[in-house]
């Protein structure tokens, strides 16, 4: 089987639109809303803007509404009746457009659009043959608030394919902690249909989960080496909340239940033990902090991760 397609040129204008979740994220989402905006003004074509909001307590909606300074008919909003959850919000997103666009470019609350943002995911699709890839993503940096630092992504600016080859497969399995970000990347809406959308099981591993399944069935994924965003991390990010409540530890048995059947039996072991010592350094964490309600969370979780290792280490 050949990965080797040849680049091509599309003789036709792609039909892409920008998804941008919400859940009460009013105090980075006008920032959000602005680099957008600064974005569809770089690409010079109209781009619509659909913002799919979870049912926010706060003001969202309305920074949002107040920050647009476009054409108005190209920002739609969808606000849910009631929260459905992180990922669940997502696949309402893409439910509604994938069938009206051939190309989803996704946008966090509380992440920041490159100006050239738009127009180099376009010209990526465009010159390269994405037949058969899933979706696109790209460098990132990292805005750091508490530190007022930022720490400067991959600028190599190169294109690289990752082909779904045994090798590439072991690799991001056991990448559990990816540094694929789905925000800020393009999503293939032909392709979509084929992989159930996201898993709604997850919060934290979500889109972990998405690419694999993804290599799983075949596509690719291409990787732009240039940062096209900026990801503040702070603690009113989900990943952060995840981790503090250990939500990426109660994914994990789920995880590696999933998947490790995917892996030679040294890598299955290997994961399994990668997995255990990341749940022990927390535990020691927690322990110094005198935080025993935490500890004992992380043991229950460890034996049941631990059962699961076991369970799976010479399975089929």
């Amino acid at each position: 089987m050949s990965f080797n397609y040849p680049k091509m040129k599309n003789n036709f204008d792609i039909k892409v639109a920008i998804l941008l979740t919400t859940f009460n994220g009013s105090p980075t989402v006008k920032q959000t809303i602005e680099k957008i905006e600064d974005s569809i003004l770089k690409y010079g074509k109209p781009v619509n803007v659909y913002i799919f909001d979870d049912c926010s307590s706060d003001n969202t909606v309305e920074v949002i509404t107040q920050s647009w300074t476009l054409n108005r008919d190209n920002l739609i909003i969808v606000k849910n009746p009631y929260n459905l959850g992180l990922f669940q919000n997502k696949n309402k997103g893409l439910n509604y457009l994938r069938n009206d666009y051939d190309w989803l470019l996704f946008m966090d609350q509380d992440d920041f659009p490159a100006e050239n943002w738009i127009s180099r995911l376009v010209e990526v699709i465009t010159t390269n043959n994405t037949q058969n890839c899933l979706f696109i993503w790209s460098s990132y940096n990292n805005f750091r608030t508490d530190k007022l630092q930022l720490i400067i992504g991959d600028t190599k600016g190169n294109i690289i394919t990752h082909f779904p080859t045994k090798e590439n497969l072991i690799f991001w399995i056991k990448k559990i902690y990816t540094p694929f970000c789905i925000s800020g990347s393009a999503i293939n809406t032909k392709l979509l249909n084929k992989t159930g959308l996201f898993n709604i099981k997850y919060n934290h591993f979500g889109d972990t989960d998405f690419l694999v399944r993804g290599m799983l069935m075949g596509f690719n994924h291409i990787y732009i080496a240039s940062p096209l965003l900026v990801r503040s991390l702070n603690d009113l990010q989900a990943s952060f909340r995840h981790l503090s409540t250990f939500r990426d530890f109660r994914e994990m048995p789920m995880y590696y239940n999933s998947f490790s059947k995917y892996l030679p039996i040294y890598d299955r072991f290997h994961f399994g033990i990668t997995l255990l010592y990341t749940m022990f350094r927390r535990f020691c964490k927690a322990i110094i902090h005198l935080n025993f309600r935490n500890s004992l969370s992380i043991i229950r979780i460890f034996i049941n991760l631990s059962f699961i290792i076991l369970k799976n280490l010479f399975k089929n």
